[in-house]
């Protein structure tokens, strides 16, 4: 049977914070402790306040195997596998969060690209999961271009921009000694295992 997306009576989330990544404060708990500090990783720099009720909240509830993730009443997804579903519940969780934190402005859509501006234009990189979007902008923010997003670029309907995401870029293993010159601090950063991959924020 499918789970019910209600966080049983008395659990403390693993995770319970208010981040700003758009034009609104939002609200994220997690059950998952891995799930948690993926999350907690790639938005330390938008953290504000405590949480407060009446804010627009995400929920990553887990449920006997289950991890539900929830935006206000909508189930966004739902799965069963638990290595898949870190990953799953963390894709699903940023991106209610950056809906839930951008709500008055419509999405063409979100791309899975990386993004950086320079000369008052914005550089799109889209590409599959380890093609090197995030290693591509960490050096050209190196060189001078501006961060846009990483992972996560939403493109605005009315206008066709580019909106920038504060979500801190995610670096695999594979690239961490490609980018030690240009970002030394990198190799100090916590190492977060997420469905067999190894990345540092």
């Amino acid at each position: 049977p499918p789970p019910v997306a209600v966080r049983p009576p008395g659990r403390t989330p693993e995770l319970d914070a208010v981040y700003l990544v758009g034009d609104r404060p939002v609200r994220v708990r997690c059950d998952d402790d891995v799930v948690a500090g993926v999350i907690e990783a790639a938005c330390r720099k938008c953290r504000v306040g405590p949480p407060e009720e009446g804010l627009a909240t995400v929920d990553v509830i887990e449920q006997e195997g289950w991890s539900v993730v929830r935006a206000d009443d909508a189930v966004l997804a739902r799965a069963d596998d638990r290595t898949a579903n870190r990953a799953l519940a963390r894709h699903w969780c940023l991106t209610g969060l950056l809906e839930s934190a951008r709500r008055p402005r419509q999405w063409l859509g979100i791309l899975h690209a990386s993004a950086i501006a320079a000369d008052g234009r914005c550089v799109v990189f889209p590409g599959a999961r380890g093609s090197g979007k995030s290693t591509l902008a960490a050096a050209l923010v190196a060189a001078g271009a501006a961060f846009v997003t990483d992972d996560y670029a939403p493109l605005e309907q009315a206008s066709w921009l580019v909106w920038p995401v504060p979500y801190a870029p995610g670096i695999k293993r594979g690239s961490w000694r490609a980018l030690e010159r240009y970002h030394p601090d990198l190799q100090g950063r916590p190492v977060h295992e997420l469905s067999g991959l190894h990345i540092r924020y």
